[in-house]
């Protein structure tokens, strides 16, 4: 797998992980639309940016 590959697995996962840590309405990841997904994955993906830059730094 490339390394874009893994980051995109990573970004999901944090982003499902992200997701379910706030979930009050027990709606599961799986039902959610795009639009609640994507946001999660933005925010995954600033998550894992982060703390990039604070490892690298």
């Amino acid at each position: 797998m490339s390394g874009i590959a893994l980051d995109r697995e990573a970004i999901e996962a944090l982003a499902e992980q992200l997701y379910g840590a706030s979930n009050t309405t027990n709606v599961p990841w799986a039902r959610r639309d795009r639009l609640v997904r994507n946001w999660w994955r933005k925010a995954a993906e600033e998550t894992l940016t982060n703390r990039r830059a604070d490892t690298a730094g």
